[in-house]
This record gives C-alpha cells, structure tokens and sequence, in this order.
C-alpha cells in the first residue's frame, strides 16, 4: 500500500492554494504490472491535486519500454495520470539509459520526448521552465555521466554550471525547482528559489519497520554508494528554501537485476505538498 507524506507550506507568494502531487522513480517497465498502476492512479484521484509533478525515472530504461506495447501502456498510464492534473516532469538518470549494442548504456532524451509529446496536459522540463497556476517550475537534466562514472560520485561543479545555466531570477511567483537528485543541493545558494522537488534516492532504502526509528532525512544507503547519507528522504531546509524529497514508488529497479525482488520491503511513497498563502 502506498505511503502519503503530506506537508502544508505557506508563503506570501502563494496566490491561491495549490495541491501538488510529488510521485518520482516509478521506473516503469515491462514488470510493472497493473496493481502497481491501479494503486497509484486511485491514490491520486482520491487525495485531487491540483498539479503533478513527476522528479525523474519515470522509466526503468529506454529498453525497458522498447516494446510496442509496453510504450502503448506507458502512454496510457500518463495519459490517466493528465486527466487528474496538469504533469510537471523532468528527466531522471534512467530515462536516460539506452542500452547499445555493445552492452553499455549512454544518455539518450529522445525516448522520453517521444513518448510524452502527443499527451495533453504534460510539459517535460529539459533545463528551462514554464508557469502553472501561478507557480512557476523549473526542471533541471543532468548529463548521463553526471550519474554513471567510474567514481561513482555526483561531481558539484557540473551540478553549479547547469543549476546557474537556469537564469533563475527573482519573480512574483513563487518558484519551484525540479532537480531529481537531491545530493548536493545543500551546496548551492538558493536566492530566488522557495521550493525544491527531488527524488532519485528510493527513501534512502529504509526498510517499511525502520521508517520511524530514523530520524531526519538520513537513509541506510544512497545511489552513491554512501552509508547512512543525510538528504535522502523527507524535507529538510537551506535558510528559506525548503526542499521535499520523495521517497518514490519503485525502490530498486529492474536494473540492479536480483535485487529487485525485494522490493517487497519498501513501501511505496506519494507526497502532497498543500501551498498557502501566508
């Protein structure tokens, strides 16, 4: 059963109260089956958000949905979700994984784009922005080797250059950025951002029975490799920027293979964030 972590924010930008769905690393593929589906179009269209926003991998990987039919359910999938909500979304670091033919993956936005352009109601940030409801959106993509390289280690200086690359300038609206890794996000200065949306790090692979006993927005592990990281679950704050990291609905993707069957000891994640005026 999937999870709601619900927060209510106020701020004299707010120009009227908005409801916003923060789903990330549905990781769809072949082996998402129905239920998975049905649980997550019903929790949605139980809790009425007023905008969707959708932080990354909403794909396990381009090959993953190569198939006719399987990119024919995706698409009706996100079409469901549309009827519920204007979708906010940007690119996370397996929807940009295609598999050569030499067994090595490389960056590739152009599934994505494919798959979602024909669907109303659906805007895919790719290093710009757009307003919704008097809010404005940012959405950051990172490059493919941002996430996969021999180090295995988010390097902060492309994370800066893309993140100045914005423009983000100070506006009437209140403003949101979407960034699907939440890592070094701390290490930025946030002027004229009020609200942060990530995802990427699967609520820091905290088992169901453990979620209540840490504390903060520490994890057992993160996509990095690191024990027991801050930043990977839950909200935290830099000075008057708040950022929300969802705990996403697929903790461990068909990609780390066997892994993957345990699942079963993670919860799926859904959060609502109510914005008020202050």
């Amino acid at each position: 059963m999937i999870k709601n972590n619900k927060y209510t924010i106020t701020h004299s930008k707010i120009k009227k109260e908005t409801k916003i769905a923060l789903l990330s690393d549905i990781h769809f593929s072949k082996q998402l089956n129905q239920k998975y589906q049905k649980q997550i179009l019903h929790n949605l269209q139980n809790n009425h958000p007023d905008i969707i926003c959708i932080c990354g991998d909403i794909m396990d990987s381009n090959n993953e949905v190569e198939e006719q039919h399987t990119q024919q359910e995706l698409k009706q999938f996100l079409t469901k979700i549309s009827l519920i909500g204007p979708i906010v979304m940007i690119y996370g670091n397996h929807d940009l994984m295609q598999m050569t033919n030499k067994k090595k993956y490389k960056g590739d936005k152009s599934f994505l784009q494919q798959i979602v352009k024909n669907i109303p109601n659906i805007t895919l940030l790719d290093n710009d922005s757009t307003v919704v409801n008097s809010i404005k959106f940012y959405g950051i993509t990172l490059p493919y080797s941002y996430y996969f390289n021999k180090e295995h280690r988010e390097n902060p200086i492309t994370l800066k250059q893309y993140y100045q690359d914005l423009q983000i300038t100070p506006s009437d609206h209140y403003q949101i950025l979407l960034c699907h890794t939440p890592l070094l996000l701390y290490q930025l200065k946030h002027t004229h951002i009020n609200l942060i949306l990530s995802g990427h790090t699967h609520n820091g692979l905290v088992p169901t029975w453990l979620e209540n006993k840490i504390q903060n927005n520490r994890g057992i592990i993160s996509p990095n490799l690191r024990l027991f990281a801050n930043y990977t679950r839950g909200k935290t704050q830099y000075n008057q920027t708040i950022h929300i990291i969802s705990g996403g609905i697929i903790k461990l993707s068909r990609t780390t293979t066997l892994l993957s069957h345990f699942n079963l000891l993670f919860r799926p994640h859904i959060e609502y964030i109510t914005l008020k005026k202050s």
